[in-house]
């Protein structure tokens, strides 16, 4: 019973959330790693709190299994009802597979490092019904599990070393200013930020009218405080006269297209303009320009002209739907030219007919469309009866809820009984009715034998972020029969599941409602 009670509180606590929970930031997750000593399972979880309930109901913390990244490829966590245990799996192929064979999808737990900077080992008991993977980052142990007879099973994901978890290296400023002999400001300083240990060597820039005073480079070395450096300059004895050629884009109605450039040339000296390509537009005249002898401010000017716009081709998609807009059959697609028009045969789908035209009409545009055309289910109304089927013990008793069929007229219907927990079947195991006319019942008569084995339901109330609300009554029920529970209401949260949940009880069974917290 300890063994179904720790299993339980596991499966319970998982829906409270998977996130981590952190006192401070931090820039990596710690794994923890727990063991049940009663079904053999180890559990892998990056939050503290869910750690902790699973340690107060009995399970032993081994400490830190390895470090996660805060992002990077998507680690799926799944539970399996039936077993009890967890699965944890960096493939979703391997993951949609287990969900198909009633495996229970609990979403993304962490993250692999994408670096790959520390392997997350896998490996497999073939002997073990429950807790049949390890997941560890040490090879020591992976060898040893190997040794004992597991089956190796590679890497599963990554985490990051060790050293991730050091205190984190400081970001800080380095001020370059750029002074003259009387430390008056010649440039507007510049500044730079890295990390603390990073090495880099600056150049001074040049500084029209002045020249380096001392050495044109300096190497600079990060701290954990700010720095200032200072490239000193003198100014030239005798400064060359320029002047500034500017060069403008514009099309044939006079519109600046493009933003203009300007480059400064010496007194007396040519300047040759290039004009670039422009996306849309068309040179107008020679794509150079030469001016010569400059003795004043100039002005160049390229002229273009605009480009007719290109018609473009869009993606028409036809679906055809019922009145409820299922699909009936698969979507088509046709690619055309901006403005062209085209009619559409509605085509013949069996068992339904057509709203509207039989022929579509569709002027394709720039953007994409979707033509959606629509049928209406032909009635094929055909009488039905049903087929009641009773489980009573000798006394006339039900002992498990009927079950019904709608079987069509003149048709035959056969019932297999089924096993029921503390009786034993009399008479025979199937009955058999032909050229059905009217609604019948089939009895299936059982001696009890025995006192039935019962399962337990558990009514457990949860948010859609993940919160826990609390417990409904937990009962014991006979198996095949149908327990209805309503939901309770939490203030704050308004209800998103049934109201009422009706389930037929084969197993021990845990009914979840589901709540939205209000704004």
């Amino acid at each position: 019973m300890k063994k179904k009670s720790l299993l339980g509180l596991l499966t319970l606590v998982t829906t409270l959330t998977l996130a981590p929970t952190m006192a401070e930031a931090k820039d990596y997750n710690e794994m923890h790693r727990l063991y049940n000593p009663n079904s053999g399972e180890h559990f892998y979880t990056a939050n503290a709190a869910e750690k902790q309930q699973l340690v107060n109901a009995g399970w032993q913390a081994e400490g830190i299994g390895w470090y996660a990244p805060l992002s990077g490829n998507a680690v799926h966590r799944l539970y399996n009802p039936n077993a009890g245990d967890h699965h944890y799996t960096l493939n979703p192929g391997e993951k949609d597979n287990l969900v198909n064979s009633g495996w229970r999808y609990e979403g993304i737990s962490w993250y692999s490092d994408t670096n790959k900077s520390q392997p997350i080992y896998r490996a497999y008991n073939p002997n073990a019904q429950t807790g049949t993977h390890n997941y560890t980052a040490k090879n020591a142990e992976q060898n040893s599990l190997l040794a004992a007879g597991w089956n190796n099973e590679g890497i599963a994901w990554y985490g990051i070393k060790d050293e991730a978890t050091e205190a984190p290296k400081v970001r800080t400023t380095l001020t370059i200013k750029y002074l003259d002999e009387q430390n008056k400001e010649i440039k507007t300083a510049t500044t730079d930020t890295r990390t603390e240990g990073t090495t880099k060597t600056y150049s001074a820039p040049t500084i029209t009218g002045y020249q380096v005073s001392g050495s044109t480079t300096q190497k600079v070395t990060f701290t954990k405080k700010d720095q200032t450096i200072t490239f000193r300059y003198k100014k030239n004895a005798t400064e060359v006269q320029k002047y500034t050629v500017t060069t403008e884009y514009k099309d044939t109605t006079g519109k600046k297209i493009q933003n203009s450039t300007e480059q400064s040339v010496e007194k007396g000296k040519a300047y040759t303009a290039k004009a670039p390509t422009i996306s849309g537009y068309t040179l107008q005249g020679n794509s150079s320009q030469t001016l010569n002898n400059i003795t004043s401010n100039k002005t160049i000017v390229f002229t273009y002209k605009k480009n007719d716009p290109a018609k473009v081709y869009s993606t028409l998609t036809i679906k055809y739907v019922d009145e409820q807009n299922n699909e009936l059959q698969p979507a088509t697609t046709d690619r055309q030219l901006e403005g062209t028009t085209k009619s559409y045969f509605v085509p013949f789908i069996i068992g339904y007919q057509a709203s509207g035209n039989i022929n579509r009409k569709v002027t394709f545009t720039k953007e994409d469309q979707t033509l959606t055309i629509q049928y209406k289910k032909i009635s094929t109304e055909t009488q039905t009866y049903t087929v009641t089927v009773k489980y009573q013990d000798t006394d006339g008793n039900n002992i498990k809820d009927s079950a019904s069929a709608t079987v069509e007229k003149g048709a035959s219907y056969t019932a297999t009984a089924p096993t029921i927990s503390g009786y034993n079947l009399q008479g025979n195991s199937s009955q058999k009715l032909d050229n059905i006319t009217n609604n019948q019942t089939i009895v299936f008569t059982y001696e009890q034998t025995s006192e039935p084995e019962k399962y337990t339901v558990t009514v457990f109330y949860e948010s859609t972020d993940n919160q826990f609300l609390g417990f409904g009554p937990t009962v014991q029920v006979a198996p095949g029969t149908s327990f209805v529970d309503e939901a309770k209401e939490f203030a704050g949260y308004t209800l998103k599941s049934a109201e009422t949940q009706t389930v037929t009880i084969n197993k021990h069974t845990l009914i979840t409602f589901l709540y939205e917290k209000e704004n």
